[in-house]
């Protein structure tokens, strides 16, 4: 199939819902004094919810296996994608941030549960996940659900290492690994052993072998194929053909 096919074959749905101004709801989240917001409710009923946090930059088919793992370990299949607008480790990207939320929009149609996006200006792990749960908290009424995070072991390595804490690293941690669960894609290339972890947070963390099918897919991956023009069949294996459409559509990432 050719490129031109393929964009053409998913150009009608590369399209977020008519009304949708994520540019407004970015700017008046910024003004404001909320470290988290969720563009939309989650369901009630949930008493779990996976949360996969991303720069969406764009969102790729090893984020659809990250929410795929989240989901295999939880009974409500309810995730919240969240963006963070400020990131510890990376310079502002590319694609505008409303951007982001409209291809994440998208990538919603091809996750099999209910999905909400969110955005935080939390640049770290674990204080994302304090207002997570205080958000849900108040909204809740103190029965907020268990939060499960599915990651690559590059984020595990980065979520244990000292230099993202001022206080010690066990001490951080210690209510993130009791309220939480963390479900792990395992590479090749990184050599990491849980088993050097506190025995209370191994207990938290699920580890599970990657797809090969998702072998050298990464944002950074798919902006490369972009500028670069490779084959349509490249992109297939990296992205939803929705989002190619929007890529092409708004002449991103080139």
């Amino acid at each position: 199939m050719s490129l031109y096919t393929l964009v053409r074959a998913a150009a009608t749905h590369s399209r977020p819902p008519p009304g949708t101004n994520y540019r407004a709801e970015i700017d008046d989240f910024v003004r404001s004094d909320e470290r988290v917001r969720l563009l939309g409710d989650l369901p009630h009923r949930s008493s779990r919810v996976v949360v996969l946090d991303s720069s969406f930059n764009p969102p790729h088919l090893a984020h659809l296996e990250l929410a795929t793992l989240g989901m295999s370990h939880t009974k409500d299949n309810c995730i919240l994608l969240l963006l963070s607008i400020t990131n510890a480790d990376k310079k502002p990207a590319p694609a505008a941030f409303d951007q982001r939320l409209e291809m994440m929009e998208l990538f919603k149609r091809s996750i099999d549960a209910e999905v909400v996006l969110g955005l935080t200006k939390e640049p770290y792990f674990v204080d994302k996940y304090k207002v997570i749960k205080r958000l849900l908290d108040s909204r809740l009424h103190g029965h907020s659900p268990h939060l499960h995070f599915p990651m690559g072991l590059d984020t595990l390595v980065r979520l244990v290492d000292q230099k993202y804490y001022k206080e010690p690293v066990h001490e951080a941690l210690r209510s993130f690994f009791q309220d939480c669960h963390v479900h792990v894609l395992t590479r090749d290339d990184i050599a990491f052993n849980p088993k050097q972890l506190p025995e209370q947070w191994q207990r938290h963390i699920h580890m599970s072998r990657h797809s090969s099918k998702t072998d050298g897919v990464s944002s950074s991956n798919v902006r490369a194929a972009v500028k670069h023009r490779r084959r349509s069949g490249d992109f297939e294996r990296l992205i939803p053909p929705q989002i190619l459409a929007y890529i092409i559509e708004h002449g991103l990432y080139k």
